[in-house]
Parts: structure tokens; C-alpha cells; sequence
């Protein structure tokens, strides 16, 4: 892509992933613009010039410019290079004729020969398409992440045994611990990270969003409990949107008893006021998935990764 390119793109690319958040439903749309330009400038500070992330033009077979490819290449603890595709987009005239799926497929060419082990994308929930697409190439869902509208059904805040109270002070270190462990486990199986990697990446999750522990801001550090029987931990954060309060949450529990921790994770939100509840599902984890879609959760955007070696 040239400079000349890459400037008359770049508003429309900036304006198509505010949209695309809307539609989601994962950033408000009073807030999408601002988020976006944000988010665009923090990743390319240098525009086209900046290291390490390589813009092409998508042209047709007439040499028609029908699109853009935007990836992303870095090198990983234990030797790994990773592509990241931060875009693909064909224009609206060029789809529907198998040239998204050639687009993938010179991604993928171009990925190896920048010296990609594996390739790894974002899709938001509601590009069907897409997901199919992806799917169809290859590509294994990482990570889910799926979104609850508390604000579109009343909760029975009598209903359920299992209650959730906080953390005792004395058992805080240990429950972050978990909470830590359990993410890097995810991050370990669902991203094919190194153990090291993962364990990085859990811990700097854990300083952004929870640097003061218990006491940051926002956050519920709880215990699930059923009578004496001890369920396991739920970490919530709640952040304030222009729609409301947000929530995200991680619960580390017994699985036969997610769905009833989760039913109370639901009425302890929704007393607080909060709006909507997100949570994240691990690619190997089907059943949990398809037990949040059982409580009304729906999927809002998905990581999909596939290795470029054999």
C-alpha cells in the first residue's frame, strides 16, 4: 500500500471498526468514534511507516484496487512469530465472488514468507460470513467473548442457594493467585502460548486490571458459596459507560455448578445496577460456552488462530 493509499483509507478503516464495535454491542455508540481513533493510533503511531506492520492494497484480477490487508508480525517468547490480521475488508461490490477467500489465503502466503509459524485474527459475533469463512480455512475459535443485557429481563433476586460474598482479607493473596493461574492456563492451551508467555501475559492482565487487588476500583474479588460448600472464586469488574454500568467477570468454580455461581453472579450485577455483563470463554471450553448461550449471554466477538506449520 502506498502512502497515498493508506491516507485515503485510513477514516474509512478508523470508521468501519467504530461501526463494527456498535454492532457488537461491546463499546456504546457515543463512545465508538473516540475509542476507535484511539485504539488505531496506539497500534499504528507511525501510520504506514510503523515497524513491523505491513498494508497492502487488495487488488482483482484486472488490477482493480477491491480492498486492504493489514497485518501485523512479532516475534513470541520461545521462538514463535505470529501474524496478526488487524483487517481484511473487501469493498462491497467485490464480495460474494471467492475473493476473500483468496485474500486469507495471500495473507496466509505473505504471513510465512515474513517468517509467521501461525496466523491469528479477531471476528465480531455478528460476521457470520466471516466466521464460516474462517472456519472453512482451518481456523479453531481461541477464545469467545459473549454479552448478557441486564436491562432486557428482570432477575428473582430470591432465586438460587449459592450466594456470593467477599473474598476474607486473609485469603485474597491466594485467591489472586488462582485467578492469575487460571488465566494463564487459558491463555497457554487457547493461544498456543509457551507456559512462560502466557504466564507474562496473565500477569500484566492482572497489574492493568487489578492494581490495586481487592481495593482497585470498580472491582469484586467474591466467593461462591452453597451453605458450608465452598464453590470457588469470581472476579468482577465494573466499569462506567454511557449506557450504564459494564461488567466483565472470570469465574474459577466447580464446573457442575457454573450455571447456578453464574445465575448469582447475574443478580449480584443486576442489584448494583449494572447494564450488561461480558465474559470470556476459552476455545476449549464448548460446554461453558454453550451453557452462558443457554442463559441468554450472546457472542459478541471470537479470536481464531491457525498454525502456517506443520
Amino acid at each position: 500500500m502506498t502512502f497515498e493509499e493508506y491516507d485515503s483509507f485510513v477514516d474509512h478503516v478508523v470508521d468501519g471498526y467504530a461501526q463494527q464495535q456498535v454492532d457488537s454491542g461491546l463499546v456504546p455508540a457515543a463512545e465508538a468514534a473516540s475509542y476507535a481513533r484511539e485504539q488505531h493510533d496506539q497500534v499504528l503511531p507511525d501510520g504506514i511507516a510503523t515497524p513491523n506492520h505491513h498494508l497492502w492494497t487488495v487488488r482483482d484480477a484486472s488490477g482493480r484496487q477491491v480492498g486492504l490487508l493489514w497485518l501485523h508480525v512479532r516475534p513470541r517468547p520461545g521462538g514463535l512469530v505470529e501474524a496478526f490480521v488487524y483487517d481484511v475488508e473487501l469493498m462491497p461490490e467485490a464480495r460474494g465472488q471467492g475473493l476473500g477467500r483468496a485474500t486469507m489465503l495471500a495473507a496466509e502466503d505473505a504471513a510465512r514468507e515474513l517468517g509467521a509459524d501461525l496466523l491469528r485474527l479477531n471476528v465480531f459475533g455478528h460476521n457470520r460470513p466471516a466466521i464460516r469463512l474462517y472456519s472453512g480455512l482451518g481456523y479453531d475459535v481461541a477464545m469467545s467473548s459473549l454479552t448478557l443485557r441486564l436491562d432486557d429481563a428482570p432477575l428473582d433476586p430470591g432465586a438460587g442457594t449459592v450466594r456470593l460474598e467477599d473474598v476474607a482479607a486473609g485469603e485474597t493473596d491466594a485467591a489472586l493467585r488462582r485467578l492469575e493461574d487460571h488465566l494463564a492456563d487459558g491463555l497457554a492451551c487457547s493461544l498456543l502460548m509457551s507456559d512462560r508467555e502466557a504466564r507474562d501475559e496473565a500477569r500484566a492482565a492482572m497489574a492493568r486490571l487489578l492494581a490495586d487487588g481487592p481495593a482497585t476500583p470498580g472491582a469484586l474479588l467474591l466467593a461462591a458459596r452453597d451453605g458450608d460448600t465452598d464453590l470457588g472464586e469470581v472476579w468482577v469488574h465494573v466499569a462506567h459507560r454511557s449506557d450504564g454500568p459494564h461488567a466483565q467477570a472470570r469465574l474459577l468454580v466447580d464446573p457442575a455448578r457454573l450455571a447456578e455461581v453464574l445465575a448469582a453472579v447475574t443478580r449480584t450485577c443486576g442489584a448494583r445496577g449494572v447494564t450488561s455483563l461480558d465474559v470470556t470463554v476459552h476455545g476449549f471450553e464448548p460446554e461453558a460456552r454453550s451453557l452462558y448461550e443457554s442463559a441468554g449471554f450472546t457472542l459478541t466477538a471470537m479470536q481464531m488462530l491457525k498454525p502456517l506449520t506443520d
